[in-house]
């Protein structure tokens, strides 16, 4: 709250205009030039009550396939956006028809000032499901991260015809108490933090939004989710995503606890029955200490621990695409015939982000 203070007197000092530049960020300045997320085509989808969509499809350059569309999903965080699941991507668009959305709020999706809600962001990944079914006239595959996955749970619950499987990575959910930050344990009660509750009551959580968006903040992040070095190209793309017109609306909800689900996550993972995989690394935060008893007596569930699940670097990259195509060959209607192995998993090289 410091920062806070010494922002607000900052403002003081320079008058109204200094103020206005301090309170509306990207009024005062020009966005940073954001290139694509992926290389790949991009379109827009508008399903009813959600807004623009950006959608990166190789649906028009990939085969008819014998495997199941495969739709990634992001995670839920500042610079969140499709470029995240860029190795997965690249690793499954010569096999199958792949589909990597920026969710609301995020990407080239709309950034409007508006609610956002968990259900705004089930809704729209229902849409999502539905319109890659519908397109290939089959269930497809769901791979999602972190908090977005207690999103892709409901609305898997709510279509599950339309689902062939589901892979969780790091999901959030699974921390027993003493895993759980403050922050965790106030969102899902349905309460903000103090601090946040205060910054918004004076009307200065832009201010935050700065900080947690600069660069070095941002470093931090990264840092935090591996223990490998840190990914230049990751961090250029979440610096200039978080630099755009709107950026700061989804991101300020997730501060105030707005998009944790409350109440206990565990209760809607029960209701998800397709064959379900779930990849968490070794010692990550917030922790999954009740993974273990929650797996133990759902046969559909699998639970695998392994050593990187930021999908920053080659090496993890690759790790978890060995275990996706692992996962699948193990699926009952699995093509196994024009299945590429488990070890042809593609190589580090060519699963990485550029570092």
């Amino acid at each position: 709250m410091s920062a806070v203070r010494i922002s607000v007197a900052a403002c003081a000092v320079r008058g109204m205009s200094g103020a206005s530049a301090l309170i509306h960020p990207f009024r005062a300045r020009k966005s940073v030039h954001s290139r694509p997320a992926l290389v790949a085509r991009r379109r827009s989808l508008v399903p009813d009550q959600v807004g623009r969509v950006g959608l990166f499809s190789n649906a028009r350059e990939a085969a008819s396939g014998r495997e199941p569309p495969l739709l990634l999903l992001h995670g839920i965080h500042p610079g969140a956006n499709a470029h995240e699941l860029h190795p997965l991507f690249e690793a499954f668009r010569e096999e199958r028809r792949v589909y990597a959305p920026d969710l609301p709020g995020f990407g080239s999706s709309e950034r409007a000032a508006r609610d956002y809600t968990p259900e705004l962001y089930v809704r729209a990944i229902e849409s999502l499901i539905e319109h890659a079914a519908q397109n290939a006239g089959r269930p497809i595959d769901v791979v999602a991260l972190g908090l977005t996955c207690e999103y892709v749970a409901q609305a898997v619950a709510h279509s599950p015809e339309r689902v062939r499987s589901l892979v969780m990575i790091s999901p959030t959910g699974f921390a027993v108490k003493r895993e759980q930050g403050l922050f965790e344990r106030a969102a899902r009660r349905g309460k903000s933090l103090w601090p946040i509750a205060l910054a918004e009551r004076l009307g200065v959580s832009p201010v935050l939004f700065r900080l947690l968006v600069s660069k070095p903040a941002l470093r931090i992040a990264l840092r935090r989710d591996t223990r490998a070095p840190l990914s230049k190209e990751l961090l250029r793309q979440r610096f200039t995503t978080t630099h755009q017109p709107g950026a700061e609306h989804a991101v300020l909800a997730l501060l105030t606890g707005a998009l944790v689900p409350p109440g206990n996550p565990q209760s809607v993972y029960t209701r998800v029955h397709c064959p379900t995989l779930i990849l968490h690394a070794n010692g990550a935060r917030p922790g999954f200490g009740s993974l273990e008893s929650f797996v133990k007596w759902r046969e559909h569930l699998a639970a695998e621990q392994i050593e990187d699940a930021s999908l920053q670097h080659a090496a993890g990259a690759a790790e978890i695409e060995g275990r996706l195509r692992a996962f699948w060959l193990r699926l009952p209607d699995h093509d196994v015939e024009h299945a590429r192995p488990y070890g042809s998993a593609a190589t580090p090289e060519s699963a990485a982000t550029s570092s």
